[in-house]
């Protein structure tokens, strides 16, 4: 529903008074609409955040390549279609069988249309089991005119027209381009084939299994794959990790040593023990091994990979090197200074200490050094050691009037007799025995 915003235009007068003839003005605005952000190519097509389901419009206009199945999944793929073929040449050839023998002819050919059980709720949906994902055909707005087996749709260049919210009827329902911006169903990418100019729908279906669905690259951006080659083929590039590779001939593991050297022959796709072709990087070293690293979804402008096995190009191992090197000698220097301002006030305070010693003798001279007091002290040597008192008072004993000092930062009270240092209190209330204070004069 449209806003409408009622602005008064009121002209004031002298007074209170309004002026004769104000204009209403009505001003229409439509509903606020969240801009996703834009599109970086260093990363593939990635699954919205929660409470970022906006930003997968970004993807608007990027065009896609669907990875083509395995060598072995296409092998199977093959046979699957070659015996749903047979069988429906062999229910088109009946020409009057019987009702059982029409059912089980039927039920044979669904066990292969559809990877999943024919007695699921929504057996259609299922054009490929392995990818969690459904290809229908469809027109421009996005209307399902049929099923497409994923055979038809690899291994070939799409362009994201559009993000529709459809329904399991295999409709799509509107455009969250213009309407809502929360995901209340399904959603499917509405795909134009750049050759033959065909309309697809890339179908997600489970709602709030988004996430768990993109799991599998089953699709690279052209614009990601382009960055990918332009920043590191042909480049040298270097681990920061010690870690392995797969050979790409044996498939054993191979060691690769933190900062070696390995050069980015190509990135490719490769057949793999699963469903689909797989995105690597293939690296060889100076010895000639050749190692496969499997393409992440996201790319960094000078590297690349997972949590163990992360490599950079050469030029920023250099550069790091250097600015590590710029560092360690303003750390060395650093410490240099410190040693060296640690050394001088060690000097000065044995210089200190053998001067307090002189005029004190050793053992009032050291307690001095060590800001301690001692008993037997004089004032001044007190007040070396720990500074001016913040207080002083007069205190009456029996022996006469003495003296009582208070440091409020340590908590400390001194009592003197005299010029000479008598006792040291901790706690005031522990009151030193014959001791009482007397009005300060």
């Amino acid at each position: 529903m449209k806003n409408f915003i009622i602005v008064l235009a009121v002209a004031a007068l002298s007074g209170c008074a309004c002026e004769a003839g104000a204009q209403v003005t009505i001003r229409e605005i439509p509903e606020a609409v969240k801009r996703p952000k834009p599109y970086d190519s260093l990363e593939n097509i990635q699954p919205p955040k929660k409470g970022e389901e906006h930003n997968v419009l970004r993807y608007i206009g990027q065009e896609i390549f669907i990875i083509p199945m395995s060598s072995k999944k296409a092998a199977s793929e093959a046979i699957r279609l070659a015996k749903l073929d047979s069988l429906n040449r062999r229910l088109d050839r009946l020409s009057s069988p019987s009702p059982a023998e029409r059912d089980r002819l039927k039920y044979e050919i669904s066990k292969y249309k559809y990877p999943y059980s024919p007695f699921d709720t929504y057996p259609d949906v299922y054009a490929y089991k392995s990818t969690h994902r459904a290809f229908y055909g469809c027109d421009s707005v996005g209307k399902i005119t049929s099923v497409v087996p994923y055979a038809d749709v690899q291994n070939k260049y799409y362009t994201i027209v559009d993000v529709l919210m459809c329904s399991l009827n295999g409709s799509a329902e509107k455009s969250i381009t213009s309407k809502t911006q929360k995901y209340t169903s399904d959603l499917a990418f509405l795909l134009k084939e750049r050759d033959r100019g065909r309309y697809l729908l890339w179908y997600f279906y489970e709602p709030g299994m988004i996430i768990a669905q993109w799991q599998r690259t089953i699709a690279l951006a052209s614009s990601y794959v382009t960055k990918a080659k332009n920043l590191f083929e042909g480049k040298t590039l270097i681990p920061i990790y010690n870690s392995t590779g797969l050979e790409i001939s044996t498939g054993e593991k191979v060691a690769i040593s933190k900062d070696s050297k390995w050069i980015c022959r190509e990135i490719s796709l490769v057949s793999t023990h699963v469903d689909l072709m797989k995105p690597y990087f293939i690296l060889e070293d100076q010895a000639g091994n050749t190692v496969k690293i499997e393409m992440p979804q996201e790319l960094g402008p000078n590297s690349f990979g997972g949590s163990s096995n992360i490599f950079i190009t050469e030029q920023k191992y250099l550069e790091d090197r250097r600015l590590f090197q710029i560092e360690e000698e303003k750390r060395l220097a650093r410490d240099k200074e410190i040693k060296e301002d640690n050394r001088k006030m060690d000097m000065q305070w044995a210089a200190e200490r053998q001067k307090y010693i002189n005029m004190y003798g050793g053992e009032f001279g050291n307690a001095i050094a060590n800001m301690e007091l001692r008993v037997g002290m004089s004032k001044k040597m007190c007040k070396l050691a720990w500074g001016e008192p913040s207080d002083v008072r007069h205190a009456q004993s029996q022996d006469g009037v003495g003296e009582q000092w208070y440091y409020e930062s340590r908590g400390y009270y001194l009592f003197f007799r005299g010029d000479i240092l008598t006792a040291v209190q901790k706690d005031r209330k522990e009151r030193i025995p014959n001791y009482r204070e007397i009005p300060a004069y």
